[in-house]
């Protein structure tokens, strides 16, 4: 098993990602990326991409659920 890309979660409201290979699908109260080998789906309101650079992603919002895939 190989390492995790590192995810950092601040309360409800950012989350930060090192190694994202890249968002597959956003929309109206959720967005969907790729993390390592692992499928992630963050739910909630107002959710925008605050910066995608370098692998880096950092997302705010008002989170609801997040899901592992």
């Amino acid at each position: 098993m190989g390492l995790e890309p590192p995810l950092q979660l601040w309360g409800k409201h950012s989350l930060y990602l090192e190694r994202c290979s890249g968002v597959t699908a956003f929309g109206e109260g959720y967005i969907r990326f790729r993390a390592g080998g692992a499928s992630v789906t963050v739910f909630g309101g107002k959710i925008q991409v605050e910066e995608f650079r370098g692998g880096k992603l950092l997302v705010t919002g008002e989170f609801t659920s997040i899901e592992f895939e």
